[in-house]
């Protein structure tokens, strides 16, 4: 608030004032992993867990990407969609992934390339993925180094609606889900294993219970 900034009287508000507002820069780590040979690897990714927040995984075979959405321990997967995929995306395999809370990563700056090819690879690979998904578990990230590369949250959105996500699912690929999944991470290293406690309804009486049985 440029009001605060007043010299002379008013400065110590000021200073409470920009205190108040200071938040904490959380800062994320990531790995990512070619899984070229996942059973060379599996023993890898367990390691990194340890010096990592985040752990990636690209499959290059119809079989490592069974087991990366079955059983390696990671958190995102992550599809080069620029070029022709090497194997088919099974669907019950992405459901696999999505009930063990993996997500699938689409990054959108190969599609600014002037590449007919990579654009149709692109689009055909990411819609066949949001289908699968149903739109659930994607997020939209840029996967570049180059800053001139980087859009703006709006203009991620209008990427994610051409590629069938519509509405809510593409604001929720930007923002809900990242969110989603950081907060998983962290809750994890604190709490490695957990469990719940369900109140159970209470039974009811004999000749009630009796009754209810007659009737059916």
């Amino acid at each position: 608030d440029l009001h605060y900034f007043v010299a002379g009287e008013g400065q110590g508000e000021a200073d409470a004032h920009c205190k108040a507002k200071q938040t904490t820069l959380l800062q994320i780590s990531r790995i990512h992993l070619e899984a070229s040979d996942i059973e060379e690897n599996i023993n890898l990714i367990s390691r990194c867990r340890k010096t990592y927040d985040l752990v990636s995984c690209q499959p290059v075979s119809e079989e490592s990407f069974r087991k990366i959405c079955t059983i390696v321990d990671c958190d995102i997967i992550s599809i080069d969609l620029s070029k022709a995929l090497p194997f088919r995306l099974q669907a019950n395999h992405v459901q696999a992934a999505l009930k063990r809370g993996l997500v699938f990563e689409i990054s959108y700056s190969r599609l600014l390339q002037d590449d007919d090819t990579i654009r149709r690879n692109f689009f055909s690979g990411a819609k066949f993925l949001c289908r699968c998904t149903r739109g659930k578990g994607i997020i939209l990230s840029s996967g570049t180094n180059n800053l001139l590369d980087l859009r703006s949250p709006s203009d991620i959105i209008n990427i994610g609606s051409l590629l069938d996500l519509k509405g809510a699912l593409a604001k929720k690929a930007v923002e809900a889900t990242c969110r989603s999944l950081i907060d998983r991470v962290m809750r994890s290293k604190v709490f490695p294993k957990g469990f719940g406690l369900k109140e159970k309804g209470e039974r009811p009486d004999g000749d009630e219970h009796l009754r209810k049985r007659q009737k059916c």
